[in-house]
């Protein structure tokens, strides 16, 4: 359990703990042991619509074939285990006797139909109650306080199932599995509902956690879109750190304040293929122990669902540094770019940090795809200041919507409806 005091928070803005990101894949037992096909019973942590579809039957393992990583990271590692699907009539064996619960954090990432982006933590309960939206600042203080420190679980095997495949991987120290794998290929295009549980057999158990996938064919030719989130979507004050602290930690995720009018934006530029297939990337600095937060704050003011990457924060090889920005987000967005070498782009940042110098560096290394750069002046800076050539620097929601309509991307009434919401 890595933490760090309420001091190192002020100091550096927010609070820092470190996650690890290798994963090691665990075949399946022999076929003297059963494995279930996933019940319908099973506790869902975010109930979602699925359905899990029968596997054949294979008598022979075929040698695994590796193949590029989605993303170039030296942390990640990848497998092809499509040919290592497990019958649906074999069951999981019982968990150890007195086996511990156990919780697996599951993360919001997108793919290909050809390789998909897997990211999980395996941690103990947390004992804190669910945030309310009249909670004080006092109760939300000590639950998010509590919530930047958890108790990771290494070396647990996870059984993971989307689309009638399933396969396994085991948490490293620090309880994390992060890879890329080939194990789903031939997905088709939109949101996908994976599903993970503790394997049998093990002294920890689980019930059944599910998270959002989003699939793009890998030449989508489509526009997409990449929305940073603190003062770019939520008033965050990220440029008073001792105002974003206090934001941080005293405010739930049902009380922290959106930018009026992005989540009308949002949608409706979700919605211009007539249908909510995960257009939209989400792009933070923030560290992956608030995914929880964070997800419930992108759901509850009915942001578009998406991919969301967060920093694994840390000074350690393979962490994050959480200071630095722009290399971390620069190299998120390549990622993005080569895993859909066709498809172009509209980036939403803000004037706080560097958002503006890392969107105009991706423009000119991918010439053509980013279709122009929003940039959410909460600085109040001179709009003719040279830092700002070639963006569009914008005071609101509806003065982006106008100028997103003279690119042909909304309509008169879209506009109205974005500035009707502000």
């Amino acid at each position: 359990m890595k933490t760090l005091s309420l001091t190192s928070l002020i100091c550096s803005g927010l609070l820092l703990s470190a996650c690890g990101n290798r994963f090691v894949v665990i075949p399946p037992p022999a076929p003297a042991i059963t494995l279930p096909q996933a019940s319908s019973q099973a506790a869902v942590a975010r109930p979602q619509n699925s359905s899990l579809v029968k596997t054949t039957a294979q008598t022979q393992e075929k040698p695994v074939q590796p193949k590029p990583a989605l993303v170039n990271s030296p942390h990640k590692i990848e497998q092809n285990l499509s040919d290592t699907e497990i019958p649906t009539h074999f069951s999981e064996p019982p968990p150890l006797p007195k086996a511990k619960q156990a919780e697996i954090r599951l993360f919001r990432t997108f793919g290909t139909s050809e390789s998909l982006n897997l990211k999980a933590r395996v941690i103990k309960p947390e004992s804190s109650s669910e945030a309310q939206a009249d909670d004080s600042k006092l109760t939300s203080l000590i639950r998010n306080i509590k919530g930047f420190s958890v108790s990771e679980i290494a070396d647990v095997r996870v059984l993971f199932e989307l689309n009638g495949k399933r396969f396994y991987a085991s948490s490293n120290k620090e309880g994390m599995i992060d890879l890329a794998s080939t194990a789903f290929a031939g997905l088709a295009p939109g949101i996908h509902q994976l599903t993970a549980t503790v394997a049998g057999g093990q002294k920890y158990q689980s019930q059944a956690f599910q998270v959002e996938l989003m699939i793009h064919p890998q030449q989508d030719q489509s526009l997409g879109f990449i929305s940073d989130i603190d003062d770019t979507i939520k008033i965050s004050d990220i440029s008073n750190k001792l105002a974003a602290a206090k934001k941080l930690l005293t405010l739930n995720p049902f009380q922290a304040k959106v930018m009026p009018g992005t989540s009308t934006l949002y949608q409706l530029l979700e919605n211009r293929d007539k249908q909510a297939d995960g257009d939209f990337f989400y792009l933070s600095g923030s560290p992956l122990n608030l995914s929880p937060e964070i997800y419930s704050f992108l759901d509850f003011q009915r942001f578009p669902t998406g991919a969301v990457e967060l920093k694994k924060w840390g000074f350690e090889e393979g962490d994050d540094n959480p200071i630095q920005q722009e290399n971390y987000k620069g190299e998120k967005l390549k990622a993005i770019f080569e895993a859909y070498p066709n498809k172009p782009f509209v980036l939403f940042g803000d004037s706080s940090e560097k958002d503006t110098e890392i969107y105009l560096a991706i423009a000119a290394e991918y010439p053509g795809r980013v279709k122009g750069i929003f940039i959410n002046n909460v600085t109040a800076d001179d709009p003719s200041a040279a830092r700002f050539a070639g963006v569009h620097l914008t005071a609101n929601a509806g003065e982006s919507a106008r100028i997103l309509a003279g690119l042909n991307l909304l309509t008169a009434d879209e506009v109205s409806q974005v500035e009707q919401s502000l």
